[in-house]
Formats: structure tokens, C-alpha cells, sequence
């Protein structure tokens, strides 16, 4: 739901800046700028899987110990 409502911003503003480009007298710069904050929001989604990705792996590395310790201490 985050991300979501995090792409509709960006979208929002990327129009935004698409919309000043188009009415400004040297708009070459406006379309470089918008695809910037794109690539921003995609490098931003990237780790936020990433990070996500390394959690993950904690925590079955976690339950793996806790299932090792209950193994070896059972009689």
C-alpha cells in the first residue's frame, strides 16, 4: 500500500514537471528531471526489497539456530 501511494506522488509530480516544462521557453531540461525522479523512485523501491530480502534471511537463520538448539538439547 506504501509503495503505491508513494507512486501516485511521484506521478503527481513527475506530471507536475511535465506541465512547467512544456510552458517554459527552454524546456529541454524538464524531461531529463522528471525521468530522474522516476529513476529515484526505482532505485528507491530496489532497496527497499533488497532490505527486505536481507530481513528475511535473518530471521530463518534465526529459527534455524532455535531449531538447532532445541535439537540438540531434546532427550
Amino acid at each position: 500500500m506504501r509503495a503505491i501511494l508513494l507512486f501516485l506522488l511521484t506521478s503527481i509530480i513527475v506530471t507536475g514537471i511535465m506541465l512547467a516544462g512544456i510552458s517554459m521557453k527552454n524546456s529541454t531540461i524538464a524531461v531529463p528531471v522528471a525521468f530522474g525522479v522516476l529513476f529515484m523512485f526505482v532505485l528507491y523501491l530496489n532497496s527497499r526489497s533488497k532490505k527486505h530480502a536481507q530481513r528475511k534471511q535473518k530471521e530463518r537463520q534465526f529459527e534455524q539456530w532455535i531449531y538447532d538448539q532445541k535439537k540438540r538439547h531434546s532427550y
